[in-house]
């Protein structure tokens, strides 16, 4: 997918105490915290669809369900099949 221009101006560095926006103006979501770079990462990904993986790449390789994320998938292969590893087909 091709990135938006907006996205091309705006630098992602983030300090405990900066509050990051989404880059896209006309959205009004901000983040805060130690971990607001990775929300905005993801908040870009599953939003504004920047980046994102297909759905068809993460695949479980024993049951054939379909994740969007791929903590999803590890988390699934944990629990459902006792596997250390995200499974992929």
């Amino acid at each position: 997918m091709e990135a938006l221009p907006f996205l091309a101006s705006q630098p992602l560095n983030v300090t405990a105490n900066r509050v990051l926006r989404c880059p896209d103006p006309c959205c009004s979501t901000k983040f805060l915290g130690k971990h607001s770079k990775g929300n905005l990462s993801r908040h870009l990904k599953f939003v504004h669809r920047i980046g994102r993986v297909n759905e068809a790449d993460l695949k479980c390789g024993n049951c054939g369900k379909k994740f969007s994320r791929t903590d999803a998938i590890t988390v699934h292969a944990r629990r459902v099949h006792n596997l250390a590893d995200r499974v992929k087909s």
